[in-house]
Order: C-alpha cells, then structure tokens, then sequence
C-alpha cells in the first residue's frame, strides 16, 4: 500500500507551524487557522498560542530578572570597593604625612632634648666638680695654716707662714682664683699688739719677692713699693687710708698671693658687701660665698696697687666679668673644741667654673647664676670657652620647661677631693646661690630643620601622584567592567532564548563552580590549601647556609666538631651583598703600653671595648672580633639592613667621642699620656662573604675585598678622624647625609687599588667642609702625634717669663699637669696604705715630734751614700698585715697633705723641656712597673706550701723588697723629686753658675744633691705633720727613709766617675765574686747589697726608661732633652753645640750605659720578662737611631728654630 502524502506534509507542516509561530510571536500576530477547523481546532490554536506566548514571557522575564541581578551585585561591589579605595586614598593621603611629620619633628625635638640634657647633666657635673675642686684647694690652704700654728705653737693673730706664698700659689693654681688673703680675726684688745707685730714681721714680703729675683717687673715694683701701713685701715671718701675706728673685731689683710704690700693691714670687713659675708662665716663658721662684684669695684677701692696687680695677672680682660669672693673660716686645731682665729679669702672670677666643661662642637648652652641677695648674671657656653652675656637673667623664656637647676651651696663630700675629717661645709643661709641651665636657639637650630616639613610634602606629592594613577586606573576599569556587563546579557539573553530555563541555571551554575569542584577534584584543592605551610617552610629553606648562619650568630655553637664532622657537614657560610665594614685602632697603643704593666693594658681594652659594645647594641652592629687595640665590626648582617652605612656611620661617631671622655677619666689611673690616646677609624661598603670557621674553638669570620678594604681606610686613616670609601660616601649621599662627610685633600695609595679618593666623617652634624675639619680636630696634627710627634713642648723656652711664673702658668693653664698631680697622689698613696696596714698592728706606736731635729746630716748629701741598705727581715705578722692593705685606708687629713706635697713638689719643677714634672712622672711610671714586674721564683710549690712559707721565700728572692712597703713608697718618692728644681744645665754648668751651691756641694752632683734638700726640706715642714706619721713612725724608721732616698735619687747621677766607680765595685760585688773565694761579708749583708744595688737600677733604669721603651717614646723624649740643651747653648749656658755630635752621642750612650744597664736588669734575677723587654727595646731603638738618627737631627733642629720664629 502506497504512503499517504500527508505524512510527510503533518511533518513539514510541524516545522512550518513552529516556525511561522515564532516569526508571529516575534511581530506579535497570531494569524486564524486554514480551513474549516471547527471550534476544537480553534481552541487548540488558542490554547497552544497562549502556552507558547506565556512561555516566552516567562523565559524574557527570568532573563531579565538574572541580568539585572548580575548588574546590580557587579555596580554595588564595583562601588563599595571604589569607595573604600577612594577614602582610603584620602585618608592616607592626609594621615601618613601627618605622621611622618609629627615622628620627624618628634625624632628632631628629642635628638634636642636628650642632647640638652646630656650637655646640661655635664654643665652641672663639671660646675659641681670646680665648685669642689675650688673649695678643696682652699681647704688644703686651710689645712697647712692649722697644721703650722698647732705644729708651731704659734698663736693668731700673731702667726706668720713661711713660704706662704708658694702654698697660695697653689692654691691659686688648683683653684683658678685670682688672689688669696689670709686675714686673722682682731680683737679691740689685742689690735695695738698686732699692729706692732704686723710691722716688726713684714719681712716675708720681701723674702716672698726675691723668689722671683730673675723678674724685671717684680724687680721694680719691688723697689718702688713702699712700706706697709702700721696700723689697721680703710679708705675714706677721698681714698686716702685713714685707721679703722670702733670696737671690732677686725680682720685685717696679712699675708696674701700675688704679694701686694698695699693690701697689709686693711681691714676687709670695710668694704660692706665683704662685711656681710664675712658675719655670715663668723656666726655659722661654715664657708661663705659672698655677693657677686666685679674687679672695677675692687680697683675703686685700691686704685693703682690692684691695678697693677690685675695686670700683672694678666687679668685685665676679665675686667666686666663677675666675681665672687669665698671667705673661708680657720680654727686655732684640728677636732672638736677648735676655735675660730682667722679666715682665708680668696677671689674668683665666675667664668673658670663653665671653662672647659664642654666638648669643642657643643654650643649653645645657657647657664644663668642667680643668689638670694637679688644678683644674677648669664653665660652661654660655646664649646670650650664661656661667654658672658651681661647681668641679669638672659635665656629664652621659651625654653623655661627644659630648665635644669642645681642649689650651690647643697655640695657634699665629693670623691673628686679628699677633705680633711672635719670638712667645712658651705653656708647655705647667706646669699645662697642657684646655677640654672637652659638650652638656646643656636643649640636648637642644630637639630630643628626643615627636613620634617620637606619629607611631609615630598609624601603627600607621592600620594597625589598615586591618587591619580588610582582614579585612571579606576575609569579604565569602570569602562572595561561596563563593556564586560554588556558582553555577559548579551550573552545571557542568546542563552535564555535557546534554552529552557533549568538548562540555562545549571549551566550558570557550572559556569560559577570553582574549577576543582569543576573538575570533581575538590580533595586535591584541599590538599593544595594544606600544603601551602610547607610550601613557605621549603622557600624559607631556599637558603639553608643563611639559616643556620643566624642560628650560630643568636645561639652559638652548639658543641666542638670532630674532624671528620668538620669533613663531611656542610660549611655554614654566605655572601651579604649589602654590608658595611669597620675598622678601629687605638693610635699611639703601642708606645703607651710599651711603659705599661700588662693588667694596665688590659683595663685600657676592656673599658674601651665594653663601652663599643654597648653602643653596637644601640644601633644595631655587629662585633666580628677585637684584634690587640683593633676593633672590628659589621652592619648588613646576619640580618639584612637597607641602612647598614648610616648605623655603622652613627656607630663610628659615637665611639669616637666615648673614647676621647674614656682615656681622660683613666689618666689618673692609667698614668700618663693615657689622655693623648685616641682611635682611627676605617669604613668601607659592599660584599662580604661571612661564615664559621669550625675546628677546636668555631669563629665567626669575614671575608672578601670589603674587609681588606676597610682595614686600608683604617690603617691610612688619621687619628680622631673617621675615614670611609667612596663607596661608603655614595651610600650616605644617597641617604641624604652628604653634610656628614667632606673628601680628604689628597689622595690615597690603598694597595691593588692605587690611588683613590677617600672621605673624612664630621663628628659635628653640619655643612661639609672640604677644607678643614669640622669637628675640631686637625687631621694633620692627629696623625703627627699619631707617629709619635708630641706638641707638649711648645709652650717650653718661651723668653719673657720668669721661672716662677712659668711654673704658675703651667699649674693654671695646663690640665695636664693636674691630672698628672691626682695620678702622683694616688699612686703614692696606694703604697702607703701597706705601711698603714703594718703599723695598725702596732698599738704602742710612738711618734715623732719633731723629726727635722732627729737626723745628724752630713756636710753634704753625698756623703751620706751608703754602701748597702739594711732591709728589714722577714717578719710573717707583717706580710699577714700586708696582705690585707684592701681594709687599710688613710685619714683624709693625710690625703689632704700628700696631694699638697706633690702639688707644691710639681710646682717647684722648672718648665724645661726633659728635666720638668712630666718626666718625672713617666719615671714613677716606669719605676712602679719594675717594682710590680718583681717575679716570684718558679721553683716555689704553691700548692703545697703555706701562705706563710711562700711569703718568706718571696721575700728572699727578691732580696727583702716585696715585703718591705717603705721601701716600694720610697722608690716611687724619689722618682717623683729626684729633678725638682734642676736648673736644665749639666752639673758643671750649674757650678759655673752658682759658686755657692758648687761649694756646699763638693762641686759633685750639684743637682741631684739639691733636689733632695728641696724635697727633704718641704717634707719635714710641720704642715705635713700627719704625712709624716704616716711614713716613719720612729727614728729608725726615719733613718732608714732617709737613706732610701739619698742612695736612690743620688744613683741617678751617672756621669759622676767617682759615684759610678762604688756602684760598679759593688755590683761585682754582690754578682760576679768567686763563688770559691772566701766570704768577706756574711749572707745577709750579702742580700742587703744586693737589694741596694736593685733599688738604685730601678731608679737608674726608670730614669732612662724611654730609651728602652717604644720607638715614639724614644724619639718623644729625646727631642726634649735636645731641645732643653740646645736652648742652654743658644742662652750661653754650654759652650758645645749638641747638634754637632748628638747622633754619635746617642749611639755611645746606647752601647756604653743603656744596653749595658738592661743586661744588668736581667742579671740581678728579679725581673722576669721585663728585662728582657727593655733589651729588646733598646737594641730595636739602637738600630733604627743609627739608621734614621742624622736625619732626625736635622729635623729637630729646624722644628727648634721654626718655633723660636
């Protein structure tokens, strides 16, 4: 049977409805069914027509719905987060400028504060130390005039000090005042007695001035003055003197420093402002400080007598500047029941008490005086020198917050000045007196820049910038994310129209699934989100070698590797790109510890190196290692540090300067020359390769160009400069701290590199300055005294002056020789305390009264020589005592006494280049360190033997010495006195020039046998009464103290034939006799000689000691001692000109009494590794003389003239 046709048509009419239906529904007609489709027909038509029509609708509608949904959640987060963005922007913007402006100018304003209060805590340090030192050169004063009248029996009024002028010299030099009045209290009833006492006693006025015979000046006032008045005075309305009416009490001027007769006898209670101060003392008897005046006021009074003191005083140009007088009460004895008899006075300009307190560089620092009587006045402080701003209250009121006030007349006890048992306080009721501290603008202005105003607007610029590129960024994006939304509804709306709508869901909900959930792979999603923690532990273990480098630099080794440990683990090492290198070095070490015992050495490192290590933790540095003096240190490393140049810079400074304030604090312990020291530094930037040396004992260790590098910038570097690469000088130009460094004038040759450019380090944060330095230090001066050339000397042969008032200038104006006074003291002191130690077991001491009366001296010093001292014997009680010399301590009133003996001893010092204080200083260094390098024999068992038994053979090995405590004083004694006074000249010159003191001596060691009568004379005055108790308690003890001191200060006599004959007969002797001859002398005789003998070659190597020390300490002295006879030859005191045959001379006397002296030291057993030291020292100095000696003379010769111009 054949198909129906209409099969095929229902098909195709299908498709054809279908499609006609969708163009319909497009245009919105739906056309009538063809032929007769009755009613059934039609609503089926209708029926389809309405399910297709609400179809469509419902497909549009969720379309819509989706789109609009996809739009609204794209806009709203597109809009919260522009908005997030935008205000973060601006509130950034706003705040982080802000901040760093504020912890800019926070950083600024607190770098000022805390520098104003470091330099504020110094003023008022430094002020509280002169107002002690002040107070503590009077009390000495105070302390010599009680001990002579109670040592006298002498009563006030009628006391008159002999030498008081010397004393008050003193005083005047210690204490920086202008002049010193001894003024004793005068009753009604005893003031006709005292007037005539007062005239028949005047006689020291001219005993006083002919000290100072060689003065022109002093010379004609001298013979123009007229006598004293004959009684009491004042000046009347006209100025003229009339005497002094009323019932008293007086106080009357008597003995004063500088000597001016016109000032005898006037009653300064007379002048008002003194009067108040003077009642004030009387009825507290505390020390007064008196209203503040001026020397104008002074000179209305006096007229032309204290003008021409002022100006012999060279004080004329403090002449407007305040002073104060301090009247100071006197007791008739020492304890309780003392009663006041007389007052010491003393003037003193206001400006010595801010004189060197500061570093050069600091300036600015306001310091306002004020007193409860209405007086004030102002000084700003710039660097070294004070500057007075007029009276009145003159600082900023600006800076009232930061003001820092100390009370004056609250002043203690202090350590710097030992003062007697009953020390006098200072009056706190009279006018007391406030020192306030302000900091100014000039001070400010230093640290407060413009630098906090130029980084805020420098970040705000940068945010702007940054806003902007933000607000493109976004229009771009909103343009993209626009063009995006549009694609997606495109995209959406096909979707809607070509699928159903569960179709079209589950699509989009395919389309939003992340791509493991996509992928069904949602544990292997998991586990990526797991192994991200291991992921960032295996990039940190991307650098193995640089983790377990930081581990050993935190935590250390943890324990010592075998060798084949050390073999097969792997290195712990790396290279640091970014790091910067120091160097430091102590210029002028070796030459100093060549003079030192080794724990002096050792406590110069370790305090030194403490405080470095200190610092390096304030900024972050790391110490690699210290090498002898040489310090060695690194920044950029374990952990990286983008300003590694700027902290290893910042370090530098701050070392420098700690160590500048380090030496001068341990001169007095260290002794001299400690205070010259000072440190080189070098820097240098780049690589370095850094790791641990493994073996016995691991070491962390540098490597690399950048180290070498930095030890050249330190090794060619100058003393007290800091020297970097310019390399190190890039990284801190580009950091913004180009005023730090200046370039070095020349070049310098660094090996394998050649010539380069360096740079110097400004210790002062300012503009650089390529032609000087800005820290106050001269390069060039640094590294000659770096070589070992010595500027101490200039102010030596100077023509104009006396010698008096040389050795005054010297004691005012050179710290030096104060400093060199406390380290004498001290150092002397610490032997005496022994002595203390073993006479405390004494409880029946009995002491002498008058030990100048006790000696049967002979004609002359020389004669008393003797062959052999006699030490005392081993006595175990005593040694037990010694021992324990840590409890032993020494009253203050013998402190007092013996600082007062070396200070007069330092006085009476000519200001000669070789023969002066200074040199007596380096021996008793050179003398204490051969007495403390006195070594123990090796063959004693100290395990086994006791404390006793050890003791005892100690004591004779070294022939009696360690255990004789007079005996280690007296050494060090006599270095200290044994060139006072020496005139500069050989002893035939001295003859030739004084006859007299060439008969009293035999015309034999005219100097040496005078310095021991100056210094024997000035001991056994009655003032140092307790001093001697303290030393020598009976007259065996004085006789053999005595004979100490003869034998040893006359051993240093060398060019005496006779002298030199006894002393090389005893020494073979006691050392090179027959060991089969037959003894002459018994053993102990034998051990006394040879003790004589190492005593005297302790004083005589001591003596000569820079020829066996290092090369700069030779050279140093040596120019000296040519220098001082070359100005005898130049002022015709020597006929021989010392240029022409120094250098020959130099080699004979290495060759004929230096080396052979050295190998006497070694002989005489005692010395250990010091003898041997000084002979290699001496043969070393021998060589290079012979090598570079004709040379150095002609330099020293033209340095002599070009000074002389």
């Amino acid at each position: 049977m054949m198909e129906s046709p209409y099969d095929d048509g229902s098909s195709m009419g299908s498709l054809s409805d279908a499609d006609s239906f969708a163009n319909r529904s497009k245009e919105g007609a739906v056309p009538e069914p063809n032929g007769g489709g009755g009613d059934n027909d039609n609503d089926n038509d209708d029926d389809t027509h309405g399910s297709s029509s609400g179809h469509q609708d419902s497909v549009h509608s969720s379309a819509d719905t989706v789109a609009d949904a996809i739009a609204r959640q794209d806009t709203k987060a597109a809009c919260h987060l522009r908005v997030l963005v935008i205000a973060l922007f601006v509130f950034m913007s706003v705040f982080v400028p802000i901040v760093i402006f504020m912890t800019a100018k926070s950083h600024e304003v607190n770098a000022f504060e805390q520098e104003f209060k470091a330099l504020a805590t110094k003023v008022v340090d430094s002020f509280e130390f002169n107002v002690a030192r002040k107070l503590g050169a009077i009390d000495s004063l105070d302390i010599s005039v009680t001990s002579y009248a109670s040592g006298t029996g002498a009563t006030f009024p009628r006391v008159t000090m002999p030498d008081f002028d010397l004393r008050a010299a003193n005083t005047l030099a210690l204490s920086d005042t202008f002049s010193v009045f001894l003024v004793p209290l005068v009753s009604e009833q005893g003031r006709k007695e005292y007037e005539e006492y007062t005239v028949l006693n005047q006689g020291w006025i001219e005993e006083a001035k002919s000290r100072d015979s060689s003065s022109t000046a002093r010379r004609e006032l001298a013979e123009a003055a007229e006598p004293i008045e004959e009684f009491l005075f004042k000046f009347d309305e006209a100025g003229k003197s009339v005497p002094v009416s009323g019932e008293g009490p007086f106080f009357p001027i008597w003995q004063n420093a500088p000597v001016t007769e016109s000032f005898v006898n006037f009653d300064l209670a007379s002048i008002e402002s003194s009067r108040e101060g003077i009642l004030a003392m009387v009825g507290s008897e505390e020390a007064v400080l008196g209203k503040v005046g001026s020397i104008s006021e002074w000179e209305d009074v006096f007229e032309e007598a204290f003008s021409e003191l002022v100006k012999s005083q060279g004080s004329t140009f403090f002449a407007d500047q305040p002073i104060s007088s301090i009247f100071y009460p006197v007791f008739d004895r020492f304890g309780d029941g003392a009663s006041f008899v007389a007052l010491i006075s003393t003037v003193i300009f206001w400006h010595t008490f801010f004189e060197g307190i500061l570093p050069s560089n600091a300036e600015g620092v306001v310091c306002v005086v004020e007193n409860e009587c209405g007086q004030s006045f102002t000084y700003q402080i710039n660097g070294q020198d004070p500057e007075f701003l007029g009276d009145g209250d003159r600082h900023d009121s600006n800076y009232n917050s930061q003001a820092r006030r100390y009370n004056v007349s609250s002043i203690q006890q202090s350590d710097s000045f030992t003062f007697r048992e009953s020390s006098i306080p200072l009056n706190k009721d009279y006018c007391p007196y406030t020192l306030t501290v302000y900091p100014s603008d000039t001070l400010r202005d230093e640290f407060i820049t413009y630098k906090p105003a130029l980084y805020t607007a420098c970040v705000a610029l940068a945010f702007i910038l940054i806003s902007a590129v933000a607000i493109t960024y976004d229009c771009v994006v909103q343009r993209r994310l626009k063009a995006v939304l549009e694609s997606a509804l495109e995209s959406r709306a096909i979707v809607s129209s070509l699928f159903p709508a569960n179709v079209r869901d589950r699509l989009f909900e395919q389309e939003g699934q992340p791509a493991g959930e996509k992928s069904g792979a949602g544990v292997a999603g998991g586990e990526m989100v797991e192994k991200a923690p291991a992921n960032k532990d295996h990039n940190m273990a991307s650098h193995p070698a640089k983790l377990r480098l930081k581990s050993f630099l935190h935590e250390g080794p943890k324990g010592m590797a075998n060798n084949a440990s050390v073999m097969q683990s792997k290195p712990i090492a790396d290279l640091f790109p970014h790091s910067t290198v120091l160097f430091a070095d102590i210029a002028g070490f070796t030459a100093w510890s060549s003079e030192r015992e080794p724990a002096q050495v050792f406590m110069l490192l370790q305090t030194i190196f403490h405080f470095f290590d200190n610092i390096a933790r304030k900024w972050g540095v790391f110490k690699v290692e210290t090498i002898g003096d040489c310090y060695v240190a690194v920044t950029g490393l374990p952990d990286p540090q983008p300003d590694h140049a700027i902290r290893m810079t910042k370090f530098a400074r701050e070392c420098l300067r700690k160590v500048t304030d380090l030496t001068h604090k341990l001169e007095s312990t260290l002794g001299p020359d400690t205070g010259d020291l000072s440190m080189r530094f070098g820097l240098h930037s780049g690589p370095v390769t850094a790791g641990v040396l493994r073996g016995e004992k691991s070491q962390f260790q540098l490597f690399g160009d950048t180290v070498n590098t930095a030890s050249r910038m330190e090794s060619t570097g100058k003393k007290e400069n800091i020297q970097i690469s310019q390399t190190t000088a890039d990284l801190l130009v580009e950091a913004g701290k180009e005023a730090w460094i200046r370039p070095r004038d020349e070049l310098v040759s660094i090996k394998g590199k050649g010539q380069i450019q360096t740079y110097w380090v400004n210790l002062k944060m300012g503009p650089a300055n390529s032609g000087s330095s800005t820290n106050g230090t001269d390069p060039e001066s640094s590294e000659r005294s770096s070589n070992g050339e010595d500027g101490d000397s200039k102010g030596y042969g100077q023509s104009g002056m006396s010698r008096p008032q040389m050795t005054s200038l010297m004691l005012s104006q050179n710290r030096r020789t104060k400093r060199l006074v406390d380290w004498q003291t001290d150092i002397l002191a610490r032997l005496l305390k022994p002595i203390v130690a073993q006479r405390d077991r004494k409880a029946n001491a009995e002491f002498l009264s008058d030990p100048s009366n006790v000696l049967e001296k002979g004609d002359c010093v020389l004669d008393e020589v003797a062959e052999s001292l006699v030490l005392p014997k081993f006595d175990p009680h005593a040694a037990k005592a010694q021992s324990g010399t840590a409890a032993a301590d020494l009253s203050p009133a013998v402190m007092s006494q013996l600082r007062d003996f070396v200070e007069t001893i330092a006085a009476r010092y000519h200001a000669n280049p070789f023969h002066n204080f200074e040199h007596a200083s380096h021996v008793t260094m050179s003398a204490s360190k051969l007495l403390n390098r006195i070594v123990i024999p090796e063959d004693v068992n100290y395990q086994r033997k006791s404390a006793k038994a050890i003791a005892s053979d100690l004591h004779d090995y070294t022939y009696g010495i360690t255990s004789d405590p007079l005996t280690q004083f007296t050494v060090l004694f006599c270095a200290l006195i044994h060139d006072v006074e020496h005139a500069g000249v050989s002893n035939s010159q001295l003859g030739a020039e004084n006859p007299a003191m060439a008969d009293k001596y035999r015309n034999r060691s005219l100097a040496e046998q005078n310095s021991v009568d100056v210094a024997w004379d000035t001991l056994m005055q009655p003032e140092y009464h307790n001093l001697q108790q303290c030393i020598f308690t009976n007259e065996s003890e004085l006789k053999r103290f005595r004979q100490l001191v003869v034998n040893s200060v006359m051993a240093t006599d060398i060019f005496d034939k006779e002298s030199k004959s006894l002393r090389n007969s005893r020494w073979d002797k006691a050392f090179h006799s027959d060991p089969q001859a037959e003894l002459v002398v018994s053993e102990e005789e034998t051990i006394n000689l040879k003790a004589t003998i190492v005593i005297e070659h302790i004083i005589q190597a001591a003596d000569v000691a820079h020829t066996m020390q290092h090369w700069h300490v030779y050279t140093k002295w040596n120019e000296r001692l040519f220098e001082e006879m070359y100005h005898a030859y130049e002022n015709g005191r020597s006929v021989k000109d010392p240029s022409e045959g120094w250098y020959n001379g130099e080699l004979w006397f290495f060759d004929n009494y230096v080396i052979p002296l050295a190998k006497k030291l070694d002989e005489c057993n005692v010395f250990g590794v010091s003898s041997d030291e000084g002979l290699q020292y001496a043969m070393a100095n021998r060589s290079e003389w012979a090598v570079k000696g004709k040379e150095m003379v002609d330099e020293m010769l033209q340095r002599i003239k070009q000074k002389e111009q």
